[in-house]
């Protein structure tokens, strides 16, 4: 189911138009972070509850970010970029007007976001690992499958925190 899932997601990011790329790959990140906290969380009700995008503390994407970084799920660097990517959705889901990648405040926050620190590994020519990704719509895609497959690869070796059986029973 994961790789179907990333394979969709890779469909989205070649071929869409730019606003359903961004709220498609937005959407993608935030059921990612959902499932990450599920695993973590204590399989209960109140859990189920605490994520539910209707009624839960947790139901929005911004808190799901900040909760998974202050449980040590996810980097500083992680955090800011997925808070980037909210700040781009927000700008693709909250305006009349037809956005794409050319525009000056998507452009801008499109370079605020940073590739993983990968010192050691260098291209056959010498490059940088990421020197060949040239366009907002390129960083903001590459950037996202990146953070996509961590958190789902994050998942899978999180396990659910064990429920307290001694004290009060």
């Amino acid at each position: 189911m994961l790789s179907r899932q990333m394979r969709e997601l890779a469909e989205v990011i070649n071929h869409k138009p730019d606003m359903e790329c961004v709220l498609i790959v937005g959407s993608f990140l935030d059921q990612c972070l959902a499932a990450l906290l599920r695993r973590y969380f204590v399989k209960s009700e109140t859990a189920d509850n605490f994520l539910s995008f209707k009624k839960g503390n947790l139901g929005e994407f911004a808190s799901r970010i900040k909760m998974c970084y202050c449980l040590g799920l996810i980097t500083k660097e992680m955090l800011k970029n997925l808070e980037t990517i909210g700040k781009i959705r927000n700008f693709f889901g909250h305006t009349h007007l037809s956005l794409d990648f050319s525009n000056s405040d998507i452009k801008k926050s499109c370079d605020e976001l940073t590739f993983p620190k990968i010192h050691e590994i260098v291209n056959g020519d010498g490059s940088a690992p990421f020197a060949q990704v040239h366009g907002s719509r390129n960083r903001f895609t590459t950037i996202s499958f990146m953070l996509a497959s961590r958190l789902l690869l994050t998942g899978l070796a999180t396990t659910h925190r064990e429920r307290l059986k001694q004290g009060w029973e």
